[in-house]
């Protein structure tokens, strides 16, 4: 750890530090030299705790033919064990830097785990994400919420920013986002047959509402639109089901912008809140929690649930799974 508790840390500040190894390399020397198990130590050329380069003889067997059999190491790193007419490869570690990635003051410290920093600000929880973290200024690429920006759009300008792209993206747009090395993109929905592609650049991206082309609900966008500039931290820990790991997207904000009693995450829903629904068949659409159920319900698909009745904007009341409800603050 290089922080203390009660420090106040920045986005790029380093919290901690560590050595990350990587997999074990395991080279079956009797079976590539063609011996028994118990003769392959006799042609070992490295020992237990000797460093070896990548390329470097590990053991040999001198025959007839010139040079006879060669085993040579597949990494860098150090013999951890040469056993069983098996020699292991422990390749050099990486040096692991943990960043602070917000603004915020640090509550506690966990060693070999982490950090816990306190921010206050504006929290967006999505419903996809990719296995990355980024942080940078809000910038918005769009100027409605069912826009969709084009990757010859984006430009130098963009470079370190956290983007807002409208309702969906393509692999132009994301090759165009990695090249100008912007830090996030946001979007209201990402193409199904793209998921794989979109996981694997270096770019981390959030949709706030799911699969498709989907417009970013009008709360999310204002709110977006309403912090343009400040910086902006992206959490994206692991596609997957919507009600666990959601993706966040947390705006640290000064104190003095915050309402007098903010909500906080976790909070109890209570009749009277403003929800966002984060699943079909009303998605993306936003009410007013009427009634709550506290004992399950059964709903269309023949799942029971315990939820809410939600009021619309259209004036329709709808029951609702507690776990389809943001709320909105």
């Amino acid at each position: 750890m290089l922080i203390s508790i009660r420090q106040q840390v920045e986005p790029s500040d380093v919290v901690a530090r560590a050595s990350r190894p990587g997999g074990y390399a395991i080279i079956d020397v009797a079976q590539q030299l063609g011996v028994p198990a118990h003769r392959a130590a006799k042609y070992y050329l490295k020992q237990p705790g000797e460093f070896v380069q990548q390329g470097e003889l590990l053991a040999r067997r001198r025959g007839r033919l010139v040079g006879g059999r060669k085993i040579t190491s597949p990494l860098e790193g150090k013999v951890a064990a040469a056993v069983g007419g098996r020699i292991v490869i422990e390749p050099q570690s990486d040096l692991f830097e943990l960043r602070a990635l917000l603004s915020g003051l640090v509550t506690n410290t966990a060693s070999g785990l982490g950090v816990t920093i306190e921010t206050a600000g504006a929290l967006i929880q999505g419903v996809w994400g990719t296995r990355r973290e980024g942080y940078g200024s809000l910038t918005m690429g769009v100027e409605q919420p069912d826009a969709v920006m084009d990757g010859e759009q984006i430009e130098v300008a963009h470079h370190g920013s956290i983007l807002v792209c409208g309702a969906t993206l393509d692999l132009n747009l994301l090759n165009k986002a990695e090249e100008m090395q912007v830090r996030g993109l946001i979007v209201g929905g990402v193409p199904v047959d793209l998921r794989k592609e979109i996981s694997e650049h270096l770019v981390p991206v959030i949709a706030t509402e799911g699969m498709g082309r989907i417009p970013i609900s009008s709360p999310i966008f204002n709110l977006l639109q309403a912090n343009a500039g400040h910086e902006t931290m992206l959490l994206a820990p692991a596609p997957g089901r919507p009600w666990v790991n959601r993706p966040e997207i947390i705006i640290p904000l000064p104190v003095s912008t915050l309402p007098a009693s903010p909500p906080r995450p976790g909070a109890e829903l209570t009749a009277g809140h403003k929800v966002r629904i984060v699943r079909a068949p009303h998605r993306g659409s936003v009410g007013i929690v009427k009634e709550m159920y506290h004992a399950s319900r059964i709903v269309d698909n023949g799942s029971k649930y315990a939820g809410a009745d939600v009021v619309l904007e259209t004036g329709e009341v709808v029951f609702v799974p507690h776990v389809n409800l943001d709320v909105v603050g």
